[in-house]
C-alpha cells in the first residue's frame, strides 16, 4: 500500500505541545529497543499518559476522517469515487454520527482489515495473522480465558517491559487500560480480526464436538489421577495432531518428563515447546497413539513404526508414528513417541519454488531431462533431501515413460509414478526392490536415501545399461560423494561412468519479510568473509508475523556438480575429491557458501544462518 506523507503520531504530539523533540528523541530510540509503537514507548517513558494520548489521536483520527480518510482510500485504490461519493451522501442525510469507515464497511464497498491497513500507516500500529500464529503457553497463561472472550484480546508475547495484546481495536485506549489493571503490566496492543481472534480463542482452548463444548487442551492436558473420560483422550490427540498440522510443524515430539510427557513441535528446523500432559492422561495417550497406528501397546522394549491418518478440513493427512523405548531411570523403561506428518502441503513442491536461482535451476533441469545416469541429492540429516526428489519427480513425471521409487517411507503420494516401500521382514530390501525395477520396465527409478556400497554400486551398475536412477545420500557437499563411496569400496570406473551429477544442499531459515532489517556486522565478521566494509546484510527485528523469532520460513542453499568428459577420465584414473572440488570451482560451480552468501546479501537469510550449515570453502577467504 502507498504511504501517504501524513503526520506522525510524534509530530502530533510536538505540535500540540505534550512533548519536546528531546522526549521524542528518546522516545524513538525505546521504540527501537523494544520494537513497539511509539505512543506506547513514550507512556512506558512517563512522557504521556493514556488519557492524553487518547484524546490527541482522537481529535486527530476526527479530524482524518472528514478530511483525510476518503482521499487515503481513493489514493490507495481500496473505493472508488462513486462509492466514497454515496458514503459521503448516506452520512450527510441519514447517519451523521456514523464515521465514513463504517458506512464503507456496511456497504461492503471496504473491509475491516482494508480501513485498518490505511489508519497504521498514520498511527505506526502492527498487524497480526493469527491462522498459523505459534502462541506461547506463557503468554496465554497471563489473561482468564473468559476475559479474552469478553474483551476479545489474545496475549501474545511477554517481554520484560510489556505485554503484546491482539485486539480487533487497538485505538481503544480504555480496553488497554482494563488489560493493563489485570497485567499489572503495560502493553502494547496489534491488530488482528476480530473473526481471527474468535476463531483462536475456540481452537487453542476449546474444541466443539457434537455441539458440546469439551475441555480445553491446557486443560485435558493438566488433568491427573482417575476418572478421565474416553472423549477427553481423544480430544487431546485430536488437538495436538490438529495444531502441528495448522502450525506446519513437520514434527512431533512426545517425551517422558517425569510424571507425564512434554510435548513438542518442529517448526521451520527448530522445536517449539507446548503444553505437557500429566498423570494417568500422559500413558493413556501414549497407549491411544500407538493403537491409532496399529502398534503393539504390550510392547514397550522395541522400536515399532506405524501410520495413520488424520482428518482435517475434508482431507486426510499421512502420519507416521514412531515409538522408542528410552531408560528414565535404573531399569525403568519408557517411550518416546515421535509423529512425523508426512503430507504437508509443502511436500510435493515445484523445482522452482525451493530456492534455486535461475541459471542453477536449468542446468538441473537440463540434467533430469538427459533420463540416463545416476542424479544424487546429497546433504545431511532435516536439509530437504526428501523435498527436492520429490520435485525432481513431479519434473519429469509424464505418461511417456514409466517412474519407479524404492522408499524407506512414502512420504507422499504422486499420481502416474509407482512407489514401494522397503519391507526387511519380507525380504523387500533396496537392493531386492532395486533389481526388480529392471523386471518391471522402469525408465527412471528414484531412490530414498544410498546407505551402503552394494547398493551404490548396483544403482550405477543400472543406471549404466540406459536408466536414470535419483537418489538420496547422506554426505557434506556435492564432490565428497566420491570420497565417500570410494572408500566404500566402489569402484573409480562406476563412479566415473555412472554418475552424472550431484546436487547439494542445505536449508536456512528465511527472514521475515515484516520486519526485516539492514544492518552492519562487525568488521572483524566482514574481513573474514572478503567483502567491503560498508557492507550491510539483513536480520528480523521479530514481530507478531514470525512470532517474534525474525524468521518465517525455510529456504534452500544448493551446489551443483555436473563433470564434463575431461572430469570424468580425471576421476576414472583416482583423483582426489579435493581435487575434483578445486577444479569445479575453477569451472564455474558456485558451493553452497556461496549460494549463502549471496541470500544473505540479497535480505533473504541471514549470514549467521549461512555460516552455520554451509561447509568452509578452504579456497576462498570465506
Amino acid at each position: 500500500m502507498k504511504r501517504r506523507p501524513l503526520k506522525k503520531v510524534g509530530e502530533i504530539l510536538i505540535e500540540r505541545g505534550v512533548i519536546t523533540l528531546e522526549q521524542l528523541a528518546k522516545g524513538l530510540e525505546e521504540q527501537k529497543r523494544v520494537s513497539a509503537s511509539l505512543g506506547a514507548s513514550l507512556i512506558r517513558l512517563g512522557y504521556v499518559d493514556y488519557k492524553t494520548l487518547e484524546k490527541v489521536l482522537g481529535d486527530e483520527l476526527e479530524k482524518l476522517e472528514y478530511k483525510k480518510l476518503g482521499e487515503m482510500l481513493l489514493e490507495n485504490k481500496v473505493i472508488s469515487t462513486l462509492q466514497l461519493a454515496e458514503a459521503l451522501s448516506i452520512q450527510k442525510k441519514e447517519e451523521k454520527n456514523k464515521h465514513i469507515g463504517e458506512i464503507l464497511i456496511e456497504r461492503k464497498y471496504l473491509t475491516s482489515q482494508q480501513l485498518f491497513d490505511v489508519l497504521s500507516l498514520q498511527f505506526d500500529v502492527k498487524s497480526v495473522e493469527l491462522d498459523n500464529f505459534l502462541f506461547k503457553e506463557e503468554a496465554l497463561n497471563l489473561l482468564p480465558y473468559e476475559l479474552m472472550c469478553e474483551l476479545k484480546v489474545i496475549p501474545l508475547q511477554k517481554t520484560p517491559t510489556h505485554v503484546l495484546i491482539a485486539t480487533a481495536d487497538p485505538f481503544n485506549f480504555n480496553l488497554m487500560k482494563q488489560v493493563e489493571r489485570v497485567l499489572k503490566m503495560a502493553v502494547e496492543p496489534v491488530f488482528a480480526k476480530s473473526e481471527s481472534i474468535s476463531l483462536s480463542l475456540q481452537k487453542r482452548f476449546s474444541v466443539t464436538i457434537g455441539g458440546e463444548a469439551s475441555p480445553s487442551l491446557r486443560d485435558i492436558a493438566r488433568q491427573s489421577g482417575s476418572g478421565e473420560k474416553k472423549d477427553d483422550l481423544r480430544n487431546l490427540v485430536h488437538m495436538i495432531i490438529e495444531q502441528a498440522i495448522t502450525e506446519n510443524a513437520s514434527f512431533v515430539h512426545i517425551e517422558p518428563s517425569g510424571s507425564g510427557y512434554s510435548i513438542r513441535f518442529r517448526i521451520d528446523g527448530k522445536l517449539h515447546v507446548e503444553s505437557p500432559v500429566q498423570g494417568q492422561l500422559a500413558d493413556d495417550l501414549v497407549d491411544h497413539l500407538k493403537e491409532t497406528a496399529n502398534l503393539s501397546t504390550a510392547n514397550r522394549r522395541t522400536m515399532q513404526t506405524g501410520h495413520f491418518l488424520f482428518p482435517i478440513g475434508g482431507r486426510s493427512i499421512a502420519c507416521k508414528l514412531t515409538s522408542i523405548p528410552v531408560l528414565t531411570g535404573f531399569e525403568t523403561f519408557r517411550e518416546k513417541l515421535v509423529v512425523k506428518v508426512l503430507q504437508q502441503t509443502g511436500m510435493l513442491q515445484r523445482l522452482d519454488d525451493v530456492g534455486f536461482y535461475i541459471a542453477v535451476l536449468e542446468k538441473y533441469q537440463t540434467l533430469l531431462k538427459t533420463r540416463q545416469g545416476v542424479v544424487l541429492v546429497v546433504g545431511p540429516a532435516d536439509c530437504g533431501i526428501t523435498t527436492t526428489l520429490y520435485a525432481s519427480l513431479r519434473h519429469i513425471n509424464d505418461t511417456g515413460q514409466h517412474i519407479a521409487t524404492i522408499e524407506k517411507t512414502i512420504d507422499c503420494f504422486i499420481e502416474g509414478v509407482t512407489q514401494t516401500q522397503i519391507d526387511q521382514v519380507r525380504g523387500l530390501g533396496f537392493k531386492e526392490m532395486l533389481k526388480s525395477t529392471l523386471i518391471e520396465d522402469a525408465d527412471a527409478v528414484m531412490i530414498g536415501r544410498v546407505d551402503d556400497a552394494e547398493i551404490a554400486r548396483l544403482a550405477l551398475q543400472i543406471a549404466m545399461s540406459g536408466r536414470m536412477i535419483l537418489a538420496g545420500m547422506a554426505c557434506s557437499d556435492a564432490t565428497s560423494v566420491y570420497a565417500m563411496l570410494k572408500e566404500k569400496g566402489v569402484e573409480n570406473y562406476l563412479l566415473s561412468a555412472g554418475i552424472s551429477g550431484i546436487l547439494g544442499q542445505r536449508l536456512v531459515r528465511k527472514i521475515c519479510g515484516q520486519c526485516r532489517e539492514s544492518f552492519t556486522p562487525p568488521s572483524e565478521l566482514i574481513d573474514g568473509l572478503g567483502l567491503r566494509h560498508n557492507t550491510a546484510f539483513f536480520r528480523g527485528r521479530g514481530c507478531p508475523a514470525c512470532n517474534f523469532s525474525g524468521f518465517k520460513g525455510r529456504i534452500g542453499l544448493f551446489e551443483l556438480f555436473i563433470p564434463d568428459e575431461t572430469l570424468k577420465h580425471s576421476i576414472a584414473t583416482g583423483l582426489s575429491a579435493e581435487e575434483i572440488r578445486r577444479i569445479a570451482v575453477h569451472n564455474g560451480m558456485n558451493t553452497l557458501r556461496m549460494d549463502g552468501l549471496k541470500k544473505a546479501l540479497e535480505g533473504i537469510t541471514t549470514i549467521e544462518q549461512v555460516l552455520g550449515t554451509t561447509p568452509k570453502d578452504s579456497d576462498l577467504p570465506f
